[in-house]
């Protein structure tokens, strides 16, 4: 996550369509899904634009590349931010009613507001995301291409899905557990997927671990659903970015050894993987998601 700090360098007499501008360039940065909040955060931190979904490079491009910016920005500077230090003002700035949570879908009932930042997004939304998920197999690669978006953006990774459903065998930890050098090598040759040594490697340890859990709690969704967080304890929806719950879970998971599931990481997962509805309550999807859960049966 990251704070984008702009100084501008507009008159009074380019003040309207300065204004105008740069409304339209914050607006596609929320449509995008890229721009998360705008305005004063926490003491001493002062203005600026809080960024998700993106990566260092991909966000320095957006600044750097975009016209309006181009013209009227006199210095930028872009800080890595905790997300921690943001989630108090997302949960005040939701309450208040300063963050519009919902857009119309094609039907004309509201939806996720992210849902919009890319056309792939509204299936995966309304069939996926909240939907409670108890098979090893979706919650394990879930939790890898959680890892490998980190830095990343979700649409990259699920763009790619498919390629790293491939070139990972679709998940499945038992046989990627005994991946060699050689798969490495000829991971780090496939364009068709994110090409990072370290999460690569984090996926086959990752996959070991995974049977050792499995050996130990009888599934990785036994273990995994311990951690589903009490409803009446649980944070507005999409007001936080990371949980009690996600902390003790990564935790966990780190003492056993995985690698790449941090905090943030694992939250995200819990959203996915439907151990929290973190539909807006408006949201058409949120009721449907309800439902599965009210029916679903716990692992373990």
């Amino acid at each position: 996550m990251f704070v984008v700090l702009l100084k501008f360098s507009a008159n009074k007499a380019q003040a309207g369509q300065f204004m105008q501008g740069h409304k339209d360039w914050i607006q596609r940065g929320f449509d995008e899904g890229v721009f998360l909040l705008v305005g004063n955060l926490q003491p001493n931190l002062g203005g600026g634009i809080v960024a998700h979904n993106t990566s260092l490079a991909e966000l320095q491009r957006r600044v750097s590349d975009d016209p309006f910016v181009a013209e009227n920005v006199v210095t930028a500077d872009i800080l890595e931010i905790a997300p921690a230090r943001v989630d108090a003002r997302l949960q005040f700035l939701s309450a208040e009613g300063r963050m519009s949570q919902t857009i119309p879908g094609p039907d004309g009932k509201p939806r996720c507001r992210w849902c919009a930042a890319a056309p792939e997004f509204l299936a995966y939304h309304d069939t996926e995301w909240g939907f409670p998920v108890d098979d090893d197999r979706r919650l394990f690669e879930k939790l890898c291409l959680e890892g490998f978006q980190s830095g990343l953006s979700w649409r990259t990774i699920l763009n790619k899905r498919e390629n790293f459903r491939t070139a990972f065998r679709d998940f499945d930890f038992e046989r990627i557990a005994r991946f060699t050098a050689r798969d490495v090598a000829r991971l780090l040759k496939d364009d068709g997927i994110v090409r990072h040594r370290g999460k690569i490697e984090a996926v086959i340890n990752n996959a070991q671990r995974a049977r050792e859990v499995v050996k130990q709690e009888g599934s990785l969704a036994a273990f995994v659903w311990r951690y589903e967080p009490e409803p009446a304890k649980r944070a507005r929806p999409q007001t936080v970015s990371t949980s009690a719950e996600s902390i003790a879970l990564s935790k966990e998971l780190k003492r056993r050894g995985w690698a790449f599931v941090g905090p943030t990481t694992v939250h995200a997962f819990m959203q996915a993987m439907g151990l929290i509805n973190d539909h807006v309550a408006d949201c058409v999807i949120h009721a449907k998601v309800e439902r599965a859960r009210k029916t679903f049966r716990r692992p373990g």
